[in-house]
């Protein structure tokens, strides 16, 4: 599956992901609110998510936390498209996202 398929895994993750921290190649992400399913969900969904998208590096889940870490390839996804992402939770956003995401894995 691609990438571009994925975004129908995180979509419904949206509305409960926040930014904890973030610096260009690494970002910190909290759920909070209302889960869309358990936390445990999550996880699937991001381990998911990063095996489809390949400038995804490292994703490590911190359950009792409710906090993952997702360490990504700057020339893949530009540091500005997470926070536009988690901000604005558009679903239109995602789908350009992961659409050049896989322009990126052709190269």
């Amino acid at each position: 599956m691609s990438a571009t398929d994925s975004t129908g895994i995180l979509l419904p993750w949206l509305n409960a992901l926040t930014i904890a921290h973030h610096v260009p190649g690494r970002i910190r992400l909290n759920l909070s609110g209302t889960l869309p399913a358990a936390p445990q969900g999550a996880e699937r969904a991001l381990s998911i998510l990063k095996e489809r998208v390949p400038a995804i590096t490292d994703l490590r889940v911190n359950l009792l936390a409710r906090s993952c870490t997702v360490a990504y390839d700057t020339n893949a996804i530009i540091p500005r498209w997470w926070e536009q992402l988690i901000l604005e939770r558009d679903p239109e956003l995602l789908q350009k996202l992961t659409h050049q995401i896989e322009i990126y894995k052709e190269l």
